[in-house]
């Protein structure tokens, strides 16, 4: 830490973060690491800024690779800024980076840059196995201080852009400065640190079946993710503060991509997308339920967190129930090998379904506490409705008969189905089917269906609590494949950079 914090070793702050990060992450769960207990009781605001910077370099140089394959962007040269590489790749490792992107950056004799091509940059499909780039290691050390230390949670959140004029990162900045109006220091700063990492989950997330190592790392910005959403002031207060709405860039790669938003928006609803693109865009026949839990997880802790606080925070929630009832219709058309028995991918499989339920019946209870209008409500009482049919297969099919959730869904289905029993013969336009919905709350109690339930765990999340947080002794193995990648990929940098 004092070697980050040094001036005269600024350039290579990424470097000792990396092998802190490593350090700090090896055999942790085993007894006592030392590096654990310094990320924890850290409390210089100078050195963790210099290393979020660090951080967001990184971060940077993989999303130059994703957003755009096989063009400049791939150049570290001055027209990096304009390709899309914000912050200084100095701060990654120093003196030399070594292969990016397919591009070898060599120093000549005279201190002068070029590149030489290690291959073919006009397929971008040959680049899918290389991605993401090695740097990626840095998050590694990242999760590290991030579920230790609750003072760099919350200043990674609040980091401002930067200047990509300046190649040094100051140990200076101020998180509550107001940033430059003028046109041409906009153009010059490069997002949030924390923007980058959001923009980065995006591609990450949606691209994670990819490869291994990509999945890998999707999984620990997942676990990222969750802390955050487990961390309820941080949701109720950064993640949908007006004051640090921004520009967020997120991953468009495929259709039906999630409605555009071209003016600024808040951190959560970044991270929502991102989250929302993973669950949309990684329904295959050999599905990750894995995966998909943790995702699921993530967005349920969302919930719970604003619900706990009762913040209302507006986003485009249609797409949150149309994504779920998208993969319930995927699940049911697409159970696991051997139906709902005792093999663990039927077990996952189970806890998806599980999953995507609890989060449409808790929307459908609470919805007044955190849904921005009765609009919103309307529309997802109507698309359960329409969905009947789609849930009661999955009740079947994955024996949520005791599911407080589904308790909860099926009540609101067959309380409206009786509602518009005497409109059977004749056709509802839809305006009048929404307007049935809307009566029928008043003769609607949901709360006394969840209640009912024996199910007492389930209850109580559906009700009031949130899903048991956290707790890294989960992903023992996980942590311990995913230090092997990071520290393979930190040698990867180091040979290519013939240090």
């Amino acid at each position: 830490m004092k070697f980050i914090a040094d001036e005269e070793t600024k350039l290579y702050v990424g470097d000792a973060f990396s092998l802190l990060g490593i350090l700090a992450s090896y055999d942790k769960l085993e007894g006592l690491n030392p590096y654990q207990v310094r990320f924890a009781d850290f409390v210089d605001d100078a050195t963790m800024l210099r290393i979020i910077r660090a951080s967001g370099g990184a971060w940077s140089i993989n999303l130059s690779k994703y957003s755009s394959p096989a063009s400049k962007a791939y150049l570290l040269g001055p027209e990096a800024g304009s390709a899309g590489i914000g912050g200084t790749i100095a701060s990654w490792i120093g003196g030399g980076l070594g292969e990016l992107g397919g591009l070898i950056w060599r120093r000549g004799s005279t201190g002068t840059e070029e590149h030489v091509s290690g291959t073919d940059e006009t397929s971008p499909s040959a680049l899918d196995e290389d991605l993401p780039h090695p740097t990626m290691s840095l998050l590694l050390p990242v999760y590290e201080f991030i579920q230790a230390n609750k003072v760099f949670r919350r200043l990674l959140v609040e980091t401002p852009a930067s200047d990509n004029r300046s190649g040094s990162i100051s140990g200076k900045d101020n998180v509550g400065a107001a940033n430059s109006t003028s046109s041409s220091s906009a153009r010059n700063k490069s997002p949030p640190p924390f923007v980058l990492f959001i923009s980065l989950c995006s591609y990450l997330l949606q691209n994670q079946h990819k490869t291994l190592r990509a999945a890998s790392y999707a999984r620990l910005s997942l676990l990222i993710l969750r802390i955050f959403a487990e961390d309820s002031a941080i949701v109720s207060k950064q993640l949908v503060s007006e004051e640090l709405q921004t520009h967020i860039s997120l991953c468009r790669l495929r259709n039906p991509a999630l409605p555009l938003v071209t003016g600024k928006t808040t951190l959560l609803n970044g991270i929502m997308d991102s989250l929302l693109g993973c669950i949309r865009f990684n329904m295959k026949r050999t599905i990750d339920y894995d995966m998909y839990n943790l995702t699921l997880t993530v967005l349920f802790q969302v919930i719970a967190s604003l619900r706990s606080t009762k913040t209302r925070t507006t986003y485009h929630w249609s797409e949150v129930w149309k994504s779920i009832i998208s993969l319930i219709k995927f699940l049911n058309t697409h159970p696991p090998s051997g139906g709902s028995g005792s093999s663990k991918q039927a077990q996952e499989a189970s806890e998806t379904a599980d999953l995507a339920v609890l989060i449409i019946a808790a929307l459908l209870i609470h919805g007044e506490n955190i849904l921005p209008d009765n609009h919103e409500h309307d529309d997802l009482f109507y698309r359960v409705v329409e969905s009947t049919d789609e849930f009661s297969k999955l009740k079947r099919l994955y024996s949520l008969e005791k599911s407080p959730s589904m308790a909860v869904i099926t009540a609101t289905t067959s309380h409206y189905a009786s509602l518009l029993e005497p409109a059977k013969t004749k056709s509802l336009s839809p305006e009048q089917v929404a307007q049935t919905i809307k009566q029928g709350y008043q003769s609607l109690s949901l709360f006394q269906y969840a209640s009912e339930s024996s199910n007492e765990p389930t209850k109580k999340t559906l009700l009031y609590d949130s899903l048991p947080t956290y707790k890294e002794s989960e992903q023992r193995l996980f942590l311990k494949k995913i230090t092997r990648t990071a520290i393979n990929d930190t040698q990867l940098l180091y040979q290519s950079a013939n240090f």
